[in-house]
């Protein structure tokens, strides 16, 4: 506790993103952070190999096969009474389309992210605290959240302990037009080793068979965000 106190007093103020300008407003955000010219890391999430399972969950259709580059930008910590509102992150480059956070295994509690989707009705809330608690038991673990630009986010108040992250900015490290091939064409892990007549005959055949549902139902195909088919 005490090390990560001189963290916090070591930090600035952090600021954040309101019409093209950084402003300091602590009614709105109560934290504190780091650039990333001002710390040193051992962690990398490129090599580590979470930038490209996290953008896994995301990515889809033809941006499921483009080159992403993360760029460390912050580390933030959130001390007893912190929190930011909600917000959405401030674009650093035409070709950025998320942010990656990476939640280091400190105890604490509140400081929960939730995250609320463009034109979605619910809110995602994540327990960082309360997950790694669990973790701990058993190994060494980090947590982490990726998520699009366009996504509302808002950290809840911490109300014990200390939150550190590193922001990392995501970005298409390549252009759209390398990918065109890409619209007609899945990515691997989209595409099914099984004959599409195949699939189309075993459909026919139970839908053919009266003690398949003799009372009638549903039948639903799950789609991903962004509906890659």
């Amino acid at each position: 506790d005490a090390e990560l106190a001189h963290l916090s007093s070591v930090c600035a103020a952090a600021t954040f993103g309101r019409n093209h300008q950084d402003v300091l407003d602590e009614t709105y955000r109560k934290a504190r952070k780091l650039d990333c010219s001002d710390f040193a890391c051992h962690f990398d999430a490129e090599r580590s190999g979470l930038v490209r399972a996290a953008c896994h969950e995301i990515l889809v259709g033809k941006d499921g096969s483009r080159r992403v580059k993360a760029e460390l930008y912050k580390l933030n910590v959130y001390g007893p009474g912190s929190f930011f509102k909600p917000h959405q992150d401030t674009p650093r480059g035409e070709n950025m389309f998320g942010s990656l956070v990476v939640v280091f295994p400190t105890a604490h509690e509140g400081g929960e992210l939730a995250l609320r989707p463009r034109d979605a009705e619910d809110t995602t809330v994540l327990d960082f605290g309360a997950r790694l608690s669990e973790a701990k038991a058993h190994s060494s673990s980090i947590a982490y959240a990726v998520f699009f630009s366009d996504v509302t986010h808002e950290v809840y108040e911490v109300k014990r302990g200390y939150r550190v992250t590193l922001t990392y900015n995501l970005y298409f490290d390549d252009p759209i037009e390398d990918h065109v091939s890409a619209v007609t064409t899945l990515p691997s892990s989209f595409q099914s080793d099984i004959p599409e007549t195949l699939i189309s005959q075993s459909l026919t055949d139970i839908l053919s068979d009266p003690t398949f549902l003799p009372d009638g139902g549903l039948i639903g195909f799950g789609l991903r965000y962004q509906y890659p088919v």
